[in-house]
Parts: structure tokens; C-alpha cells; sequence
């Protein structure tokens, strides 16, 4: 029996693994022992991982129940991209065991830790640590999920490791009442598993129920006695569902998102130890109720919820079965359109939206909606998903044993005819996200900024980002003919190799805010300041060999100045941001002559043909002007469809005359548009980017590997 399971879930993974995946999936699997206090079944584990973490924070345990149905269902945990986002947000990995057990087999062979599986998992995340080369995955934290015997499991885990704990869902299943009645032997509770957020999650149908009456009993019975002592424990019975988790994810997720704000010690904390829970912090809800407050006459009688944001949802869900939303979901992005016997082959990627999910896409051809996929979602369990939710809470899979791809296939594609597609994402309330769009054909590898999402990257023409460094609110970037990364962030300048080691630096003083830096042929680097209102030239020593002052009327530190470039004879073009002018200073800081712009300008290149080209922030447009200050050619805010110009920041013209412009879209509008676009002069555009699942919003670009020279 044991060799066919095996067989069974290797099959299943080997299909799973070739669908599309926004991060990177390492498996173990460990054969069933005959060791006495070790796991006698076999047993398979899934860690997903998101793109690009430097430093995993924590592990999210998605644990299924009991029977053979739940272990399959359990193979398919890490794949699923709500939980994904999650983990996503918080530099964690996402984890899936699924048991080998068949039908017949006892489940408390391992729901029960104590019988090996503990140590199993253990063993894992060591081996989750070498392989992906993150060994701080055996020492994080864990958030436990588990469902019916995952939550048996998880209790029992809570009173082992209560250190390494964030906090504990458990739907439908919990080993207290079954220790307390002496049917295993009774654990001993360490005072710290008491300070562990829990949320009691049993279907309401439950209740009375033959079969499952245990699953409510029981969590009612160890909500009371753990608020009996006024530990942070909540109950939410969900109102439509008896032992399936129905749509129980739309207040879990919420709930671990802040249980993990409160408790995960900070990015480059010394000490790595969990926080305590300030339950005066949170929020209180009559038992059964359906409303919440700060305060209750009988609070060891009343649940407890972390924040006034799961307070709310929490209400919805307790009354309604599921939670609301008003936000649209991400766009999607990587695009790509290739053509095939079949039809145009449409691929993209995705990430589900945070509060509801990914519900699927519409797929528009020139303009038109062409098709949905899925196109009838299925929900048997709860509300339809792109990944349909199966009575586990994981992903089901398809007939041929895959997870449903983002692939769309236009058969009725003209041959020879040029279509324009785009892709928009649904949530699970219906909201639609921004589309994307295939640019394929003018996508060019580039570095850039991300100044609200904290990332220098490279990318390739693909999409795949080569290589990135984290810095608060990066503002200016260069590539260096050596390799290395020159940029500046709010508090300095930094080179760095492709391996992340600063070979220079410049501190700036504090109270200051660096928003440009330019590499100059002797070796220095130009810096300018905001606060101390100068143009600083840093040798390789890291000190200030040249200082220029410059003229400002503005006092907030942050408007001073933007983009500033030194010119070949030794003058400096100054953006005096809050004073809505570019100006010209000697080196000296003489000033040579000022044009006044609409807005608060940006970034300015000097053009070959002595103009300068000028975005112009909020203001919501770009402007060329002539040496006479004369405006020559202007885009404005509406000038190029489906792209709205929002605060108009970095740009560069590339050698066949075009012009990247970002597009930074702070201020409100995340997420809702490109980032930057590729504009010809007269206006069309050729290539944007819109890859908001992994950047925030770039404000600025040079794009890599062109002939001939570019304009920064």
C-alpha cells in the first residue's frame, strides 16, 4: 500500500510542477520508518518560495486533515496563489505536507506529533534550508493552517514549540477536547503556548451534526478554556459550511497578515525572537455575536481579534460566510504572444489579489473581449477561482493531474493580421484589475529604480529580473562600464557588484534626501542633496572633493531638488523641483539661466540640438524646450492612450530617437496603469511595462545592450 501511495504522489507532483509558478518549488520526500518515535508513514513535502527573497522571515504551514482524499488534497498546498500572497508579503516560505496515508490507516499516526511527525517536519525544513540555500528556513517561525486532523496536529505542535509559533487557524479540528477526555495522553501546555494568537474556525452545520458534532464541540470547549485565562484566541463558526472550509481563507489570510505584523521582529532586527502579542491592542466580539468592540463587561467571555481590520472582517464572515472588497485586483504582466498552427498562444503571468483572490481573466483582442478563462469558474466549495478551491481549501487539479495554467490559445486568429491583446485579472467579487499588454516585440533589458517598492533590479527582455538590491526609496541609477550598479536612495550613494558587495559609498548627513547621482569620468560621483541644498563630487575615498550650493526658496527638505546631470563643461542642470524650474549653475553655483515649467519637474536631458527635455512630475507632462525657453514639443496629460500621464519622473532617449518616460504612479494610482513607456516622437508607443505583481512603481530607467548613445 505504501509503495502505490508513494507512486501515486510522486505522479501528482511531477504533473503539478510543470505548471506556471511565480517563485521556485524544492520537494522532499521521506519513506516510512520502522524506528520506534519515528513517523511510520510516508510523508512529502512542498515549499514554495517567492522570487527573489533575500531573507525568509517565517514558514506558513498549510496543513490538511485526515483520509486519503485530504492528502491528495494536500499536495497541491503550496501551489496555491492566494496563500502565495501571503507569503509573498512577508518574505515567507509557503509549506504542504501531504501524508501517504490510505483510507484504512489510522490517522493519528501522524496528526499526533509525538508519533514522529514532528521530527519529520523538522527534518524538512533543514533540508527546505540546503536545498534552496536559505538556511535561516530552519530556525523561522511558523504560522500553522490546518484543517480537521491539521488541526489536531497543530494544537499538539502549539504545546512543543510554542517559541517558534506566530499563530495557529484552526478549521474544524483541535486535540483538546480528545486529551482532556483522556483518549491521548494530556500534553503539558508551557505558559508561552498561551500567548499565541488562535482563531477557532468550526462550521456552524458542525453542530449536532453525526459525524462531525466532535469538530464544534471541541473548538468550542478550547476557545473557553484558553480565554478563560485571557489568552488572544478568537472563535468565527462560519455560517454556511459544516466540515468543508468553504471561502474561510478570505478572514484567514487577514488574520495571519496581522498576527505577523504583530509579532515578526523587523527586517534586520539583532534578535529574531517573536514579539508578545498587546492584546490591549485589539479588539473584542460577544461569543456567537456578530458586532465588535474595544471593550466588553465579560471580555474572558468574548474573542479576540488582532486589529480593527479583521474585527470588520471577521464580521462579515461571521454573518455572511465570506468578506467584501472594494479594491481591484493586480494586473497581470509578462504578457506574451507567439502564433502557432493552432492560433495565437497568449501566456502571462499573475498573482492573486490579497483580500479576494484570483477569480480568472478576460482576454481582449483589439479593443473587444474575445474570451474568459475559466469560462464557466467553478465553486463547489466556495466562491469561484481561477485555482478551483476543493473541500480541503487547496487547489483541485485538472483531469490530465495539472493545475490550471495562463494559457489562452485565439484560434480564430486571422493568419498574417496584426491583433493588439490584452489580459485583465478578476477577483473573486468581480472587480477587474488594469490589463496587460504583449510588448514582446519592443522589450529591451533595462535597470531600473523602484522608489516606493525599495528595489534596484535588472531585467531582462523577457521579464526575469537578473539581478536586485534593496534600498530605502531609490531615485537614480546607473550601470557602470566595470559591472557594477551605481545608485543613490534617500540617504546616500552606493556601488555595488552583481553579488550584492558595496565596493563605495556615500553617507550623506542626516535631515538630508539624496534624489540624483550621475558617475563622472574622473571617477567621482555626483551627489545632490536636499536639506543642505548642495551638488556634492565624492571621490573614491568616499569624501567630498567639490561642493556646490544651490539657491532654494523651498524649506521642505523633500521639493527641493530631482534630477540633476553635469555637463561636459562643467556646468550643472538642476531640477528645483518645488520651485517648478530647471536651473543652469556654473561650478560655482552661479545661476546661468532658469526655465519655468509647469509642475514640478523631474528629470531634464540635454538633447544633442541644445534643448532640454523636461518631465515635469504632477504637473502631468513633458516638455522640450529650446535654448530661448521656447516650448517646441510637449506631450500632455491625455496625449497617449490607455496611459495617462500621473507624475511624469525619469526618462531617456534612446538612439533611434525614441523616449522612455516612467510614469510614477504613487499619489493613488497603483497598479492601475504601465510604469513606463517606450514614446516615438510622434507619439506612439512601442513597448510599456506593467509588471506590478513584483514592482511598485519605477521612476526610473536606463535601458542596457543598445548601439550607439543614450541620453540620461
Amino acid at each position: 500500500m505504501h509503495k502505490q501511495l508513494f507512486a501515486w504522489v510522486a505522479a501528482t507532483l511531477l504533473a503539478i510542477t510543470q505548471t506556471h509558478a511565480a517563485g521556485r518549488y524544492f520537494e522532499v520526500t521521506y519513506p516510512p520508518s520502522t524506528q520506534a518515535g519515528e513517523l511510520s508513514l510516508g510523508v512529502t513535502y512542498t515549499l514554495w518560495l517567492p522570487d527573489h527573497v533575500q531573507k525568509v522571515r517565517g514558514v506558513i504551514v498549510h496543513q490538511h486533515g485526515c483520509g486519503e482524499g485530504a492528502c491528495k488534497g494536500g499536495a497541491t498546498a503550496a501551489h496555491d496563489l492566494h496563500w502565495q500572497a501571503l507569503a509573498k508579503k512577508w518574505d515567507c516560505a509557503l509549506l504542504g505536507p501531504s501524508y501517504h496515508q490510505s483510507e484504512k490507516e489510522n490517522c493519528r499516526l501522524w496528526c499526533d506529533p509525538r508519533n514522529g511527525s514532528h521530527k519529520t517536519f523538522l527534518k524538512s525544513l533543514e533540508d527546505f534550508a540546503g536545498k534552496s540555500e536559505h538556511p535561516e528556513i530552519a530556525q523561522a517561525p511558523w504560522c500553522l493552517w490546518g484543517h480537521s486532523g491539521g488541526g489536531f496536529w497543530a494544537s499538539l505542535m502549539q504545546t512543543m514549540y510554542p517559541e517558534r509559533i506566530v499563530a495557529i487557524w484552526f478549521r474544524s479540528g483541535t486535540a483538546f477536547s480528545t486529551w482532556e477526555k483522556g483518549e491521548i495522553p494530556r500534553p503539558e501546555i508551557p505558559a508561552a503556548a498561551y500567548g499565541i494568537p488562535m482563531m477557532l474556525n468550526p462550521g456552524a452545520k458542525e453542530n449536532g451534526d453525526k459525524r462531525f458534532n466532535g469538530a464544534w464541540t471541541g473548538s468550542m470547549e478550547m476557545f473557553k478554556a484558553y480565554r478563560e485565562r485571557g489568552e488572544p484566541v478568537g472563535f468565527a463558526p462560519d455560517p454556511l459550511t459544516a466540515h468543508q472550509c468553504g471561502d474561510s481563507r478570505y478572514l484567514a489570510i487577514p488574520f495571519f497578515d496581522a498576527c505577523l505584523a504583530l509579532r515578526l521582529p523587523g527586517k534586520n532586527a539583532v534578535a529574531q525572537k517573536l514579539r508578545p502579542v498587546d492584546q490591549g491592542k485589539g479588539f473584542l466580539a460577544p461569543l456567537l455575536g456578530e458586532t465588535f468592540e474595544k471593550q466588553l463587561p465579560a471580555p474572558k467571555e468574548a474573542g479576540w481579534l488582532p486589529t480593527e481590520a479583521v474585527a470588520k472582517a471577521w464580521t462579515e464572515y461571521v454573518t455572511a460566510g465570506a468578506t467584501s472588497d472594494s479594491t481591484p485586483p493586480p494586473a497581470p504582466f509578462n504578457l506574451r504572444v507567439s502564433f502557432k498552427p493552432e492560433g495565437a498562444e497568449l501566456t502571462w503571468e499573475a498573482e492573486a489579489d490579497f483580500e479576494s483572490g484570483l477569480a480568472g481573466f478576460v482576454i481582449e483582442r483589439d479593443g473587444r473581449e474575445l474570451a474568459k478563462l475559466p469560462e464557466k469558474p467553478a465553486g463547489r466549495f466556495g466562491r469561484p477561482l481561477f485555482q478551483t478551491m476543493s473541500f480541503h481549501d487547496t487547489p483541485e487539479k485538472l483531469k490530465d493531474g495539472s493545475l490550471p495554467a495562463m494559457r489562452f490559445v485565439d484560434t480564430t486568429a486571422r493568419a498574417g493580421a496584426k491583433h493588439v491583446y490584452r489580459v485583465a485579472a478578476l477577483n473573486s467579487v468581480g472587480l477587474k484589475s488594469a490589463s496587460a499588454a504583449d510588448n514582446a516585440a519592443g522589450a529591451k533589458r533595462f535597470l531600473c529604480c523602484d522608489y516606493p517598492g525599495g528595489q534596484i533590479c535588472i531585467v531582462s527582455a523577457k521579464g526575469g529580473i537578473e539581478w536586485r538590491a534593496t534600498a530605502k526609496n531609490p531615485q537614480d541609477c546607473w550601470l557602470l562600464p566595470n559591472g557594477n550598479i551605481l545608485f543613490c536612495h534617500i540617504s546616500g550613494a552606493v556601488e555595488m557588484t552583481r553579488d550584492n558587495r558595496v565596493v563605495w559609498e556615500y553617507k550623506a548627513p542626516e535631515k538630508v534626501e539624496c534624489h540624483a547621482c550621475q558617475p563622472l569620468p574622473d571617477g567621482r560621483v555626483m551627489v545632490v542633496e536636499g536639506g543642505t541644498a548642495r551638488i556634492v563630487e565624492v571621490g573614491r575615498d568616499g569624501r567630498i572633493a567639490k561642493e556646490v550650493k544651490l539657491p532654494t526658496t523651498v524649506t521642505n527638505l523633500h521639493n527641493q531638488f530631482r534630477g540633476t546631470r553635469k555637463l561636459p563643461n562643467g556646468h550643472y542642470l538642476v531640477c528645483a523641483k518645488g520651485e517648478s524650474k530647471v536651473i543652469e549653475v556654473d561650478g560655482a553655483g552661479k545661476v546661468l539661466r532658469e526655465v519655468t515649467v509647469t509642475g514640478d519637474p523631474h528629470e531634464v536631458l540635454p538633447l544633442p540640438n541644445g534643448n532640454l527635455l523636461i518631465t515635469c512630475g504632477d504637473g502631468h507632462k513633458v516638455v522640450e524646450v529650446n535654448p530661448a525657453g521656447k516650448t517646441v514639443w510637449e506631450l500632455n496629460e491625455n496625449d497617449v492612450p490607455g496611459n495617462p500621464l500621473r507624475l511624469m519622473a525619469g526618462a531617456q532617449r534612446l538612439p533611434n530617437g525614441n523616449t522612455i518616460f516612467c510614469n510614477y504612479l504613487g499619489h493613488g494610482h497603483y497598479a492601475e496603469q504601465p510604469m513606463f513607456f517606450e514614446l516615438t516622437p510622434d507619439r506612439k508607443v512601442v513597448w510599456q511595462f506593467d509588471d506590478h505583481a513584483r514592482f511598485r512603481s519605477v521612476n526610473q530607467i536606463q535601458v542596457l545592450d543598445l548601439p550607439g548613445a543614450t541620453l540620461r
